[in-house]
């Protein structure tokens, strides 16, 4: 696997070349052939490595690719092939994979350079090794079920390989010096990540390290839990080690009942920990590995993203449908692109229907251009409206479906659609969506996790449930659950008339949902009220001390804090005690730029290119845009590299951090929701005017929404703090401003 990733960082650096003998890929990779066979072997591999196979022919037609086409398959293979390596295979959902007894199909390219409909079909060995064995397009797909893999011909290249490698070994120039290595380290989740969190500290040696109000989660012996703290007070760190803590307390119980001659129940006791996003769930695995002292997690411990529950519990769904989630950038543009379409559709042709009957600002967006920041704002405003409330209800066109959401009660928190033609005109819109997305044969992430909820809710896995339900659930994250998705919790455990074990973690700062959709935490959402019960019965334990910032970045953080509730009421949640710094001294004073339209991004590009060329040993460097249509538009002049000399590894999911292992001290670029649980020493901050217009016209949700997107990218750093904004007038700017009258952010 070393060898491929090796191959990717050269290629995307000078350009692919075939695997030919002799070939040269730099001091660490040779080609060579053997029989038929041709081997990229890395100067560490080994007897033990862990082989990738693609058959000859899928090779051909790889290398015959674009080198954007090239790249992006080979990532998809590498990222397959490490879960293949580390089951259970995890793969995002819009690679619409599907899976028959050891083999697994999956969409080997993103939609958009897919015209095909390429297909691998690919198969996990019982070694680990991963055989790729054929690329099928339209016209000559094939189903599991009927094709019949040649195993021997993947045994034949593994002896191959082993018997090769003493002579692969003496092709390889002598390693240079440290001082001459070309490529740097690279930019790995062990530097950005838990890793970093962990150390080599095990479940015992933590305990005694434990803050008073950490400890208190572990000493809390009634359910539910509510652990609530800003970023960087080790949240995650106290759920892992509460982990371990019950899951040893149930293996002590049983071992004295069984010393003791008394029975005890055979079920084996389960717990589930679920996350938002499977690089997430990859790091909290690989940490509870290591925090494991009695080596028991992988026989009781399902880690995964709750993506994954679906296939975990119902098994592959053989739909063929595309399956794209909001949680990635390519997602909700394409969701947008297919709102603004709908409403182009509709104002061409029915809209004498609505024209009268809406509101002045939804009249005006749905005429204007639908490059306009007034028409981005409606059709942001009506994706939220879809999810949270028309997809939220089930509420799929057809008989009566137009009058119960005409009905539905409205709140506060939800998108300014007032009037009774403003709801008829966004349902006329929804119900155009929806028509393209049958079309397309494709579907949202919550439209099937209301179908998952479906399979919950039914008799099937009520029988089925005592035996794979969950004693304990873990929800990490659960700011980022939305009110489809917490409805699906309660119905995991093993024991329906129970209240459940749950224990969840949370940021009220960095709700991108609890502040879009307005469900404030002292606020409980009907989803959650329904298995928390009274709220009486759930322990909330606040965790003050921050072990992230440095002195001066945690006092602008504190200032933003403190002045949230008098730009908007943010909830109770936002009226907890200030958090207290436990990290290292050091760091600059934040910076504040305020820049033209046309030159911020330019600025912020050019500042994070020279940030980059100086950075040492650990120290990572990220530019966090506040927003989607922040990162969009810082993306487009990245694609041309415009004279910067750093990499800049661009990442557009919370998956996608996935791939900085294959990264060479790049420079990350992200937004703010993608990269929670993530720390870099140092952060260039970008809010565009494109991103302001994802919060114009929207009322009090929207700046909720604004401040909280704020707020996830200022919090990812740890030493070094730029922030580059658009000059003008907005909400954001107002906190930047005041900051520096207070003299806790400079402006430059």
């Amino acid at each position: 696997m070393q060898s491929l990733r090796s191959y990717l960082e050269i290629g995307r650096t000078v350009g692919f070349e075939p695997f030919e003998e002799g070939a040269e890929y730099g001091p660490d990779l040779i080609a060579m052939a053997v029989e038929t066979d041709v081997f990229l072997f890395h100067r560490n591999d080994d007897v033990n490595s862990r082989l990738i196979m693609v058959d000859g022919d899928s090779w051909s037609s790889v290398t015959s690719m674009c080198p954007n086409g090239q790249e992006d398959l080979l990532k998809r293979v590498d990222r397959a092939a490490w879960e293949i390596a580390h089951p259970p295979v995890s793969l995002p959902w819009n690679w619409s994979k599907y899976s028959f007894e050891s083999l697994i199909a999956f969409f080997a390219l993103p939609r958009y350079l897919n015209s095909d409909s390429m297909r691998w079909i690919a198969e996990a060995m019982p070694n680990g090794d991963a055989c790729f064995w054929r690329l099928t397009h339209r016209g000559n797909e094939l189903r599991l079920e009927d094709f019949h893999p040649r195993k021997h011909l993947a045994e034949a290249v593994r002896q191959r390989y082993t018997a090769s490698l003493s002579a692969a070994a003496a092709q390889f120039p002598p390693e240079l010096d440290a001082a001459e290595q070309l490529l740097q380290p690279t930019v790995d989740l062990g530097v950005i990540g838990f890793a970093s969190v962990i150390g080599t500290h095990t479940y015992s040696m933590w305990l005694p390290k434990l803050t008073a109000a950490q400890r208190k989660v572990l000493d809390t012996t009634t359910t539910p839990i509510k652990i609530r703290g800003a970023a960087g007070t080790g949240k995650t760190l106290v759920m892992m080690l509460k982990v371990l803590q019950e899951l040893y307390r149930d293996i002590d119980r049983k071992t004295s009942s069984v010393e003791g001659g008394m029975a005890h129940d055979e079920e084996k006791f389960k717990i589930l920990f679920v996350t938002h996003s499977s690089s997430l769930a990859t790091e909290v695995n690989q940490a509870l590995d290591r925090l494991d002292e009695r080596g028991v997690v992988s026989r009781h411990v399902d880690v995964v993203p709750f993506t994954f529950l679906r296939t975990l519990l119902q098994g592959e769904q053989s739909h063929g449908a595309e399956v794209f989630g909001e949680d990635s950038l390519d997602g909700k543009q394409r969701q947008l692109e297919l709102i603004s379409k709908a409403i182009d559709e509709v104002t061409a042709t029915t809209w004498s229907t609505y024209e009268d009957n809406v509101s002045a600002w939804v009249r005006q967006s749905a005429l204007a251009d639908r490059r306009s920041d007034q028409r981005k704002s409606l059709c942001w405003s009506l994706m939220r409206e879809f999810v949270e409330v028309i997809d939220a209800n089930r509420l799929k066109p057809g008989v009566n479906s137009l009058r119960r959401y005409i009905n539905l009660p409205r709140a506060e928190w939800m998108v300014n659609l007032k009037k009774q033609g403003d709801r008829e005109f966004a349902f006329g819109i929804y119900r155009n969506y929806v028509e393209h997305l049958v079309q397309r044969n494709q579907l949202t992430i919550d439209q099937a996790m209301s179908d998952f909820l479906l399979f919950l809710e039914s008799y099937l896995w009520n029988l089925r449930r005592k035996l794979e339900g969950y004693d304990f659930l873990f929800v990490d994250e659960f700011h980022l659950f939305n009110d489809v998705e917490r409805l699906v919790l309660h119905l995991l455990t093993r024991e329906p008339d129970e209240y459940p074990k749950i224990i969840l973690a949370t940021d009220p700062y960095q709700s991108p949902f609890a502040y879009v959709t307005g469900l404030r935490e002292n606020e409980l959402s009907h989803a959650v009220r329904d298995f928390i019960g009274a709220p009486q019965h759930l322990q909330l334990i606040d965790l003050r001390t921050n072990y992230r910032f440095a002195p001066m970045i945690l006092n602008f953080v504190r200032h933003a804090h403190n002045r949230v509730p008098n730009i908007v009421d943010m909830g109770h949640d936002w009226q907890y005690e200030a958090i207290t710094s436990d990290a290292a001294s050091g760091g600059n004073m934040p910076v504040v730029c305020f820049s033209p339209e046309d030159s911020v991004i330019t600025r912020a590009l050019e500042y994070a290119d020279s940030v980059a060329r100086k950075v040492k040993g650990d120290s990572r460097v990220a530019v966090v845009c506040v927003t989607n249509s922040d990162l969009a538009a810082v993306v487009e002049p990245l694609r041309t590299g415009r004279g910067l000399k750093s990499r800049f590894e661009i990442v557009e999911s919370r998956d996608d951090f996935y791939q900085l292992s294959i990264s060479r001290r790049a420079v990350v670029v992200t937004a703010g929701p993608y990269a929670a649980g993530l720390q870099f020493s140092d952060v260039v901050v970008v809010f565009t005017a494109e991103g302001q217009a994802e919060f114009g016209g929207q009322g009090t949700s929207a700046k909720r929404a604004a401040i909280t997107y704020l707020y996830l990218a200022i919090t990812r750093a740890q030493t070094n703090l730029r922030i580059f904004s658009t000059s003008g007038e907005n909400d954001l700017n107002d906190v930047l401003r005041t900051a520096v009258e207070d003299g806790v952010l400079q402006s430059s």
